[in-house]
């Protein structure tokens, strides 16, 4: 796995902690969540002490404060756990219709999520189908104030980023969308749209990007300076600049924080490409994670080896590509998280049958790793015979790392083995939340 070996791959990072980069990392905890039914683990967040997940569930499930019941076939969850991964409280999000928790952001002590709902959330109604909702949380689990946007469409939040005074939102749409900055309306089947609330939640901006296609699946970062949004399109589009015709291509635009646009990448290729995780660097720098299929052209030619593979590509402020690897063996691999550490980058995701000098138990396994001035310094996998997915990895800021996903099957790291009690899709299973570091 050249990508893992590579020198100078962080170059122009701000510098990392000692502990960061010199002591070795273990296991820290390992803690799991769920029943029969089947439940995800989609988003992770830190802030001081406090750790926050969310996604969503069938059936109920208890992270430690007491089963969450379900009031639909699917809700959202979002709990908070200690450094030493013991839970402070749990709620459900959602009403008697389904609903899911996709992101979470947090800081100095103001929780945000953003997903779905159908029919009704504290009190509000959807218009349609489903509607995006951003919710704002104390510390203590309690509602600060709740967002709802929808017409008679689908709407749905999936990418968020808070940093300062800001708060950016990304998602996917179609019918007719009003963040409050005036109506966005879909040119096709499915746009992207992003904005900047402050946080008071008022609008600062609002735009959508899409053709007469399906455009979809946005992911965000966010500086004092710059958004960066990615997402998969099915052209041709005009992203600030028109992209050539694809079937699920990809691209990486930067705005201004007052909308403006500044530059625009795409990534022509002969198959798919699905962008998972974006984060951005002290230096402006920005890395995406990936999954493709086939070649992709990102300012250099990507060939997968077999199947589905997954990438990193880190590009300079001002879109020049400063690195990009593939990484993958045979059968389906992915990069679903990216985040920088100072120097390091740490990457979570799947493998099927290896990744580099990883090697899969069996189906697809769940990994984290850490890159430091481009070597792996470090890495673990969690799984057995069965499947299981790391979904997304936050830096904790003392030194270390926070893996969530779902599994089926047994996982385990360092002494700890959990074993899942089941589920109906195989995509899922039972959460898992593993702390890593120094």
């Amino acid at each position: 796995m050249r990508g893992l070996l590579l020198c100078a791959v962080l170059a122009g990072c701000a510098s990392a902690p000692e502990e960061q980069s010199e002591r070795p990392w273990r296991t820290r905890w390992v803690k799991s969540a769920g029943d029969g039914a089947t439940q995800f683990g989609y988003g992770v967040a830190i802030d001081g002490d406090a750790a926050y997940v969310v996604g969503e569930y069938g059936g109920t499930i208890d992270f430690g404060t007491g089963a969450l019941e379900h009031g639909a076939a699917v809700s959202g969850y979002v709990a908070r756990l200690d450094r030493d991964g013991r839970a402070r409280w749990a709620r459900r999000i959602g009403g008697s219709g389904d609903a899911s928790a996709y992101v979470v952001a947090a800081r100095e002590g103001h929780v945000w999520v953003g997903g779905y709902f159908k029919g009704e959330l504290e009190g509000r109604a959807s218009a349609g189908e489903s509607d995006a909702y951003l919710l704002e949380l104390d510390e203590r689990g309690a509602t600060i104030a709740l967002r709802t946007f929808g017409d008679a469409g689908s709407q749905a939040i999936t990418a968020l980023a808070v940093d300062g005074d800001a708060i950016a939102i990304a998602g996917d749409f179609d019918g007719t969308l009003d963040l409050g900055s005036g109506p966005l309306t879909t040119a096709g089947q499915t746009d992207v749209f992003v904005a900047l609330l402050g946080r008071d939640l008022a609008p600062r901006f609002a735009k959508r990007f899409g053709g007469k296609s399906l455009d979809r699946r946005p992911r965000l970062a966010m500086d004092g300076e710059s958004i960066y949004l990615a997402a998969t399109y099915r052209g041709p589009i005009d992203v600030g600049g028109p992209l050539p015709d694809a079937f699920d291509g990809a691209f990486l635009a930067r705005l201004a924080r007052d909308g403006r646009h500044v530059w625009t990448k795409g990534m022509p290729g002969d198959g798919w490409c699905f962008p998972t995780s974006l984060a951005v660097d002290a230096q402006g720098g920005v890395a995406m994670g990936a999954r493709f299929t086939n070649t992709l052209d990102v300012g250099k030619k990507l060939t997968s080896t077999s199947g589905e593979d997954g990438l990193v590509a880190i590009f300079e402020r001002d879109g020049a590509l400063r690195f990009a690897e593939r990484f993958g063996g045979f059968g389906q691999d992915a990069i679903s998280s990216v985040a920088f550490a100072g120097e390091d980058l740490l990457i979570a995701g799947e493998l099927q049958a290896s990744l580099g000098p990883m090697l899969s138990a069996g189906a697809a396994d769940a990994f984290v790793a850490r890159l430091h001035r481009g070597e792996l310094a470090w890495f673990e996998r969690l799984g057995d015979g069965e499947e299981q997915r790391a979904t997304r990895v936050a830096v904790d800021p003392r030194g270390g790392a926070l893996v969530v996903g779902s599994f089926f099957g047994a996982i385990g790291a360092g002494s700890t083995r959990l074993v899942s009690r089941g589920g109906f899709d195989l995509s899922g299973g039972d959460v898992f939340v593993a702390s890593f570091g120094p």
